[in-house]
């Protein structure tokens, strides 16, 4: 893991936009590509990228210890400008940023307003493990579910469609009171965007 500036005087808690930038600054939190007008108060607001991946219908059943198993449910990823999701339908999506958290920072995640108030609903992620990141970024995987019974549009942050890119996720950035023992890793069988994903 690479060495990092102490943070001596930083509270435990969560931070301020001042904090964040400094801990930015200093190598602690990693947010690639970063653009301060995201940040807004405690909280930076993530985009998505272009890939999706849709679930295919099946009556197989999905053996949750085998990666080739979960992979095997869902079609390869598209790049698209865009992504219509309909009414009851689900969809794997991908932040544009990478991100990393040193093991001193934790990264509580919430839902846009946006797409809560739209009900789409993210299957999982209730923050980002201390040191998940710090040596190797990694977009987030995101499992989307449409509870409208509408479409609703999701568009990435660089796309052609001519529309406005779907702020999708808040990350918030807390202190730990003591540092993490190790960098999170997981193992366990799980689905991957793309060969190139270390999520």
């Amino acid at each position: 893991m690479k060495e990092l500036e102490h943070v001596e005087g930083v509270r435990a808690g969560i931070l301020n936009k001042t904090i964040v930038l400094e801990m930015i600054k200093k190598g602690h939190i990693i947010i690639d590509p970063f653009n301060e007008e995201y940040l807004k108060g405690t909280t930076y607001y993530l985009h998505l990228n272009n890939k999706f991946r849709k679930p295919i219908p099946s009556d197989e059943i999905i053996d949750l210890s085998s990666n080739e198993s979960i992979d095997s449910a869902f079609e390869p990823y598209k790049e698209m400008d865009e992504y219509i999701l309909q009414p009851f339908e689900s969809v794997i999506a991908q932040t544009y940023e990478s991100l990393g958290f040193s093991t001193w920072f934790r990264g509580p995640l919430e839902n846009a307003s946006r797409l809560g108030r739209a009900f789409i609903n993210h299957a999982s992620h209730g923050y980002i493990e201390a040191g998940h990141g710090i040596d190797k970024p990694f977009q987030l995987m995101l499992e989307l579910t449409n509870f409208l019974p509408r479409p609703v549009r999701l568009v990435p942050k660089e796309s052609n469609s001519g529309y406005e890119p779907t702020k999708v996720m808040r990350l918030s950035f807390e202190k730990l009171a003591y540092e993490a023992d190790h960098s999170y890793q997981n193992t366990s069988a799980r689905l991957k965007m793309d060969a190139k994903d270390n999520s």
